[in-house]
Formats: C-alpha cells, sequence, structure tokens
C-alpha cells in the first residue's frame, strides 16, 4: 500500500479487508510491546489488542485519521488500563499506579564489553529511578518517536506538562550517568571539555 494513513484509515472504515490487515500488521506488534510494559499478563494484552481491533472492524462511526500510530495507542491504553483496573479492583489500583517497564535491547557485542556493561546497567539504574509516568512519556517520545502533543494525548495530559515530565526524567538520567562517569571514569569529562574548549 502506497496510500497516506488518512486514505488507509478510510478504506478501512468502508470495510477493505486489505487496507485492516495492513493496519494489523504494521501495528500490532507495536501494541503489544507497549502492552507489556504496564503488565507481564500476555493474555491480557493479546486480548486488548483484538478487542480493540474487532471494536474498530465493526464501528461505523470511528471518525477519521491521519496518525494512525497515535489513534491506536491512545485508543489500546484506554482499553489496557481499564482492564486492568477491573483485574486489580481489589487492589484499589489507578491508571497512574500501573507500573510501566523499560526494557533495554543491547547487541551482544556491546554486552561482552565490561566498560559498555557497567554503563547499561547504570543507565537501567537511571530509568529505574524514574516514575511511572516518566517511563512511560520518555518511551513514547524517544522509542516511538511521537510528539509532545501525541504523548499528551496518549496519556490525557498536558502538552506543556508532558513536555516538563520528558525534560525532568531526561535531566534525572543525565545527572545520574554523569554522577557514574566521575566516579568511574573520572578523566572523561575533562577529556570533553577539553575538546571543547580547543
Amino acid at each position: 500500500m502506497v496510500d497516506n494513513e488518512q486514505i488507509i484509515w478510510e478504506k478501512m472504515l468502508r470495510g477493505d479487508e486489505k487496507a485492516f490487515s495492513f493496519i494489523y500488521e504494521k501495528y500490532s506488534k507495536q501494541l503489544y510491546l507497549y502492552g507489556l510494559k504496564f503488565t507481564p499478563n500476555t493474555v491480557i494484552v493479546e486480548d486488548c489488542i483484538q478487542d480493540l481491533f474487532v471494536s474498530i472492524f465493526n464501528n461505523s462511526k470511528i471518525s477519521s485519521t491521519d496518525n494512525i500510530q497515535f489513534y491506536l495507542f491512545r485508543s489500546f491504553r484506554n482499553r489496557l488500563i481499564r482492564m486492568l483496573s477491573r483485574e486489580e479492583k481489589y487492589h484499589g489500583k489507578q491508571a497512574e499506579d500501573h507500573d510501566f517497564g523499560v526494557i533495554f535491547s543491547v547487541e551482544k557485542s556491546i554486552i561482552e564489553d565490561e566498560m559498555s556493561e557497567r554503563v547499561r546497567a547504570n543507565l537501567k539504574t537511571a530509568i529505574d529511578g524514574l516514575s511511572k509516568r516518566q517511563k512511560e512519556a520518555v518511551y513514547l517520545r524517544y522509542t516511538k518517536g511521537l510528539s509532545y502533543k501525541e504523548i499528551a494525548g496518549i496519556m490525557d495530559m498536558e502538552v506543556e506538562s508532558c513536555r516538563n515530565t520528558i525534560s525532568r526524567a531526561v535531566k534525572n538520567i543525565r545527572s545520574t550517568m554523569k554522577t557514574f562517569f566521575i566516579l568511574f571514569f573520572p578523566g572523561f569529562f575533562k577529556h570533553k571539555h577539553n575538546q571543547k574548549l580547543t
């Protein structure tokens, strides 16, 4: 398919099975990986994805969109949070209470390097120190490449609040990593500083 997303979406709304299959194939895995960051329960995540696409295909009142990824991520997140809340109602969890796990994918050659492994482990520590909403916002921004406006829409927050959340998260990560390099590689920042001056 070479059509833009709005045309593909419109075709799907008119019952075009090829357009529907294209959208499902392109985004279902992304939604699955996103869902697993809220819960390790693969059954719930898979059921949520299936329910979402069945609902979309059968609902003629769905509005048009020129941003399928944003629409699906927002709809999927809302649906998943509701499903998780029902499953955990006895624990009194709300949407913001659900954890958000960030998993790093590192090439084998990098993992085998001792220094890189220490840096990776420290980066994981820095990420683990973020709040759940910071983790999710950073994931959507830097892994999925979404705009602040799109992330704010998905996470139901103001754009400025979203921008500040990500800014604070990045600042915290940089601060933790800088402390790590100062402690274990004291010449690193001095070398970088000297490079700037020359």
